[in-house]
């Protein structure tokens, strides 16, 4: 199992990407955190901050790579970042549940 996390552009970016996620049945929940603030420096070594919408959410580490190839393809213009990390302590009677279409 992964966690995912994608960064959304805007509310209305985060709420069809996490739609979407559900309703191919790639994962059973998402949690989107409101306004994430990333602070960044720039070419002309000033800080700014830009505001964003978190979307995090467990997958199937099989599955990372169709789901980021799906997101790109779909939301490109719309996801700033995208990465997993592996989950080390898991519930295990969730992980056996799987969408058949999802079995590769």
């Amino acid at each position: 199992m992964i966690l995912l996390h994608v960064l959304a552009s805007s509310k209305e970016e985060a709420d069809l990407i996490s739609s979407y996620l559900l309703d191919t049945g790639y994962i059973q929940q998402t949690t989107t955190i409101k306004r994430s603030t990333i602070k960044k420096r720039s070419p002309l070594n000033n800080i700014f901050e830009q505001e964003r919408w978190l979307i995090t959410c467990k997958a199937k580490a099989s599955q990372y790579h169709n789901i980021k190839q799906k997101l790109f393809e779909l939301f490109e213009h719309a996801i700033i970042d995208m990465y997993a990390c592996p989950i080390v302590d898991m519930d295990w009677s969730e992980a056996h549940r799987r969408p058949e279409h999802l079995v590769a």
